[in-house]
């Protein structure tokens, strides 16, 4: 959009970005490293910039990574509603061969830097979202998957939120 705005004319924009303590976006640092590359160069290209992005914060895990987002991004046209408008139970690409394939991914970026603990946190953060829905629409719920996403979810809100509020609201809910 950044682009289109500045072919128009546009001179200044607001940007508002929220983090959801319980319920994280897939891409959250690509989303915000890449806004801010292409506020100050719009006229960059955006697909080598993500590819410069994937090898700095997954290093080993680039390339799975690269093949899961691509995947998200080809997985969601299959929704004919807006997203904000389809509850994530009911979306039609969230499937078992979603679920399956996505986890594939993820395995091998994990194995790729298991050896990387910072980067595995990456790779781990983006699993947090897949373990998220995965255990909203699937039930009963799978034990391990429940403690996966539960240490997940403590990396996460330690990465982005203050302790104080993390420890003391955010946990006890």
């Amino acid at each position: 959009y950044l682009q289109h705005y500045r072919k128009i004319g546009v001179k200044k924009i607001f940007i508002e970005a929220e983090v959801d303590e319980l319920y994280p976006d897939s891409f959250i640092d690509l989303r915000t490293w890449l806004g801010a590359k292409l506020m100050t160069t719009p006229e960059m290209d955006v697909q080598s910039a993500i590819a410069e992005f994937m090898r700095g914060f997954y290093g080993a895990a680039a390339e799975p990574m690269t093949r899961y987002l691509n995947c998200l991004e080809e997985r969601m046209k299959e929704e004919k509603r807006p997203l904000s408008k389809a509850f994530v139970p009911t979306r039609k690409f969230l499937d078992k061969r979603f679920f399956e394939e996505t986890g594939a991914m993820l395995d091998e970026a994990e194995k790729a830097i298991a050896d990387d603990p910072r980067r595995l946190l990456n790779v781990q953060q983006e699993r947090l979202v897949i373990d998220i829905a995965c255990l909203n629409i699937f039930k009963p719920h799978d034990p391990a998957v429940l403690k996966r996403m539960q240490e997940n979810l403590d990396r996460f809100g330690e990465k982005y939120f203050a302790p104080s509020y993390w420890k003391n609201s955010v946990r006890n809910h």
